[in-house]
């Protein structure tokens, strides 16, 4: 889609919270990587906020109230599923909700 793959690698390290200190990386629970590197986050955003990505992207997963995301950061490796880190996600967080919004409007 365009997306430049040194702004994909911003969106991988914040996916899995990877950042680095003096003994290679570790992971951050997504709060503690935005408070840390909101920039890198923000290049990202920027990038992906373009109309023929957006529309790319409503051909590809009919959005509409949906965000992307992992599937389980599992930051302390103790999930059952620990490949479920490395599967991209594109979620409808508060489906219920709209659910019951659409039917008291119609």
């Amino acid at each position: 889609m365009g997306i430049p793959y040194k702004v994909i690698d911003k969106y991988i390290d914040y996916h899995y919270g990877y950042t680095k200190d003096s003994n290679g990386k570790y992971t951050l629970s997504s709060e503690e990587y935005k408070k840390i590197y909101q920039n890198e986050i923000d290049i990202f955003n920027n990038a992906i906020n373009k109309t023929k990505i957006i529309v790319n992207m409503i051909n590809r997963f009919n959005i509409a109230c949906l965000t992307i995301g992992p599937k389980k950061r599992n930051l302390n490796d103790d999930s059952k599923n620990c490949k479920d880190k490395y599967l991209i996600c594109v979620r409808w967080n508060f489906i219920r909700e709209s659910i019951i919004e659409f039917k008291s409007k119609n």
